[in-house]
């Protein structure tokens, strides 16, 4: 049994093309989102968005010119794992946060984008700060281990819900006294809803989760190939670029790329983590 359970779990990964097979084979394949604006979307036969950019820039400095950039669509977070496992993508480029237990199954790039928390309050809400929400009800996803540290963390009550939607329903009908998740999540809903706002305090709070390239578990040389890649970018402003023509439209201007961009971590280690 423990054999058989060897050879599976050795044939997830046994199909994934190296480095070198991409090369002699002139195409990469990328997994993007179909449906995850602005980071990437799937309208009328064309992907656009931020990601939808780095893909394309990513996989022609690493087949060349001549060579193919498929972009594959993924439709669900499953999804960014199980193409890996399957060879159906050589690459994922989906918001995809790096964590523990991923990094045990994927390997992953330097990270190229960070989120932290934020919190959606009613416009008549007293809570224009951290030490303003304490003692007050906040609902959470469940599962969303950001915003729950970063609430019991602030002594913040907190009730948890499957989906956003649950939240902001919460929220309207005054169940509860902010909503807390991800910062791209809360930030649109004031550009819908007049009646709710984010806070300038608390658009940018608790710890930062990290977006990465996901690479087939051991590819050490594809990592490192897309490692010089990001360091690339950065040097010539194509993240501080890109997010303008993306975020910031999509955003109404409501996010600093400071926040976002991780540009400083580049400049500091890019050249070394490239050689």
């Amino acid at each position: 049994m423990r054999s058989v359970f060897f050879v599976l779990f050795l044939g997830t990964f046994l199909f994934a093309n190296s480095l070198s097979e991409i090369l002699k084979a002139g195409e990469i394949r990328i997994g993007v989102w179909n449906a995850q604006p602005p980071f990437s979307s799937f309208t009328d036969g064309k992907f656009s968005g931020f990601e939808v950019a780095m893909a394309k820039e990513i996989g022609r400095d690493i087949v060349g010119e001549n060579g193919k950039v498929t972009l594959v669509g993924i439709d669900n977070v499953s999804e960014r794992v199980t193409f890996l496992e399957q060879n159906k993508v050589d690459l994922v480029i989906a918001s995809f946060t790096v964590n523990k237990e991923r990094e045990k199954i994927i390997d992953f790039s330097m990270p190229y984008f960070a989120v932290a928390q934020g919190v959606l309050v009613n416009d008549d809400s007293v809570i224009n700060s951290i030490e303003s929400a304490r003692e007050k009800v906040a609902s959470v996803q469940k599962g969303a281990d950001f915003a729950i540290n970063f609430a019991q963390k602030n002594n913040i009550k907190f009730i948890e819900v499957e989906h956003v939607n649950d939240q902001y329903k919460l929220l309207k009908e005054n169940k509860v006294d902010m909503m807390i998740n991800d910062n791209l999540i809360v930030l649109p809903y004031p550009i819908l809803d007049r009646k709710v706002i984010v806070p300038k305090n608390l658009r940018n709070v608790g710890a930062s989760s990290y977006l990465a390239v996901g690479a087939p578990k051991n590819s050490p040389q594809l990592i490192k190939k897309v490692n010089s890649s990001l360091v690339k970018l950065s040097k010539k402003q194509f993240f501080i670029d890109t997010f303008r023509n993306t975020f910031e439209i999509f955003y109404r201007g409501e996010l600093d790329p400071k926040y976002f961009l991780l540009e400083d971590i580049y400049r500091i280690f890019g050249d070394s983590d490239s050689k």
